[in-house]
């Protein structure tokens, strides 16, 4: 006996559920339990399992409180007096079948006499009653542990021809050629007529569990086929928790991979729905690994990649703006530069790209301001000597004086040379800060100040040779004994005392030529200093006018 023994607890919920619960804890160390709400499982037939508890049960105990007897329903009617009432139903069933029936009163509740019981429920009145107080519980479990091992003990069934019972041979029929619901219910007939045998409960147990199985194995294909998943995996554990297999242990697996599929599915859609795309991305991902014919689910998948992507450039596009806006030219550059290699034509990022290299540009040096440069020299053309004059700084004007003979008492006024025009204003293009000066190197100022000089020297210099030239040729019409002779001129000019007009004065960039002082080309080397520098002529010719161009004069 002990844990073989099988023991049904009936109990109204509203009137003694509480002590009903702790006495279960106390009969569950020694027995098999049931009890309606921890063995029964959900969406099974409640009054199915309800009859086959009670039908194994070696003992049923009615527990009593003090609302049992009177208790009402929402109609008003005693419920023991309802047809379908549940406690009516178990009493009943185990007064019929023979099954032994201990009432437990609890509460102080009084045993209820057989006038005031259904007649269903007659019997009940005459039942050995055990009472279950708060102060001697303890001691009330024991003897009341005690009290449901000797009865059952008295309880043995003898042996019994099994094959005389009417519905034995029947049942047992059914249940070898697999027939579980006729053997079943053929067995429960026997089992009526034969409560306490052990063969018959066992065939019955066997019966109603290859029903079961049955019954959870079409299940498990139907959810299947349909989908599912979910239906079919609760039939798959039922069957391996009541007969364990290999075949029911892939089906099993492959019904959890089904049901982790099609929820990872649900997933992508709701994300997607709310626009989750890096969710939507790593539940394809997972989704992928399980099934590898649900990749891209729906096509989810790419259309995240693809918005993911967009947001990606509208980011950067946003972060670049934001570097333009604080001057951060070069790390604009490098953003735009990022998103023009991922999308050449993404809105405007080639102007602003531009923009950041411009602003981004480091600026050169200043140079400095370097002084107006003078223009190319001049050649001059005064007949064997060819003169390079250019514009130089203003001179000091020079002032030639004609020697003139002792005889003449008429001073002679001296030669000045009018002073040099202004250089016209030359437009100068400013050169740009990246082309490199004109010959890949600059002119120094300095070189053309000193080109100027020599050009002002030269002319100097050729201005004196006239003069001496004239001088010289004046002494050579000298007489033998040194006194002055007469003064040439023209073939058919005035006399030497008549006083000559004197020439403008020359500047530095006019050459002066008088005829009447015109000498004979010298013979040999002339030398001529100024106050810095001197040249070298080696032949004088004779000059004819001076100046230049339009300001070209004849000599007097």
């Amino acid at each position: 006996m002990g844990s073989d023994t099988s023991v049904f607890v009936s109990y109204r919920r509203d009137d003694s559920k509480h002590a009903a619960g702790r006495l279960g804890e106390r009969l569950g160390e020694r027995f098999q339990l049931f009890m309606d709400i921890d063995s029964i499982r959900p969406g099974t037939d409640f009054t199915a399992v309800v009859r086959d508890a009670v039908d194994r049960a070696d003992v049923v105990l009615a527990v009593i409180g003090k609302d049992w007897l009177f208790a009402s329903s929402e109609s008003g009617a005693r419920r023991l007096d309802e047809p379908h009432d549940w406690v009516s139903l178990e009493v009943g069933t185990a007064l019929k079948d023979g099954t032994p029936v201990i009432p437990v009163l609890v509460d102080g509740a009084r045993m209820p006499d057989r006038g005031e019981l259904p007649a269903s429920l007659t019997d009940l009145a005459s039942r050995q009653a055990i009472s279950l107080d708060h102060e001697s519980f303890a001691a009330d479990c024991t003897r009341l542990i005690e009290t449901i091992e000797g009865l059952v003990g008295s309880q043995e069934s003898p042996d019994v021809d099994l094959w005389a019972d009417p519905d034995y041979p029947t049942a047992r029929s059914a249940l070898l050629q697999g027939q579980w619901a006729k053997a079943a219910e053929g067995l429960e007939r026997v089992l009526r007529r034969h409560p306490r045998h052990p063969q018959v409960q066992d065939q019955l147990a066997e019966a109603r569990r290859r029903q079961n199985l049955a019954d959870l194995d079409r299940r498990a294909r139907d959810a299947a086929a349909e989908g599912r998943w979910g239906v079919a995996v609760e039939a798959l554990e039922a069957i391996e928790a009541l007969q364990p297999s290999n075949d029911v242990a892939e089906r099993l697996a492959e019904a959890r991979r089904q049901q982790q599929v099609r929820s990872l599915q649900q997933d992508v859609r709701a994300l997607a729905q709310l626009g989750d795309w890096a969710a939507v991305i790593a539940a394809d991902s997972e989704l992928t690994s399980l099934d590898p014919r649900s990749t891209d689910f729906e096509g989810l998948a790419t259309r995240a990649r693809e918005q993911l992507f967009e947001d990606g450039l509208e980011a950067d596009y946003r972060r670049g703006l934001q570097q333009l806006d604080a001057g951060e030219w070069e790390a604009g550059e490098t953003t735009f530069a990022a998103l023009l290699a991922r999308r050449p034509d993404y809105r405007d990022c080639l102007e602003l790209l531009d923009v950041a290299r411009r602003r981004g540009a480091a600026p050169e040096p200043e140079q400095p301001e370097q002084p107006e440069q003078p223009e190319d020299p001049v050649e001059i053309d005064t007949g064997p000597i060819a003169v390079l004059v250019a514009p130089a700084p203003e001179l000091v004007p020079t002032t030639v004086e004609e020697p003139v003979e002792d005889t003449v008492d008429t001073p002679v006024e001296p030669v000045r040379l009018p002073p040099p025009p202004p250089p016209p204003p030359r437009h100068v293009e400013e050169p740009r800060p990246d082309a490199p000066p004109p010959g890949g190197r600059r002119r120094s100022p300095w070189l053309w100040v000193g080109a100027a000089g020599a050009a002002v020297v030269l002319v100097g210099a050729v201005i004196a040779g006239v003069t001496l030239a004239g001088n010289d040729g004046k002494d050579d019409d000298r007489t033998a004994d040194g006194s002055a002779g007469p003064t040439p001129g023209p073939s058919s000019g005035p006399s030497s005392d008549v006083p000559v007009d004197s020439p403008p004065p020359a500047t530095g960039s006019e050459l002066v030529a008088v005829p009447a002082l015109a000498a004979d080309p010298a013979i040999g080397t002339i030398a001529m200093a100024s106050r810095t520098t001197g040249v070298q002529i080696d032949h004088l010719a004779d000059v004819e006018e001076y100046g230049a161009g339009d300001a070209a004069r004849s000599a007097p």
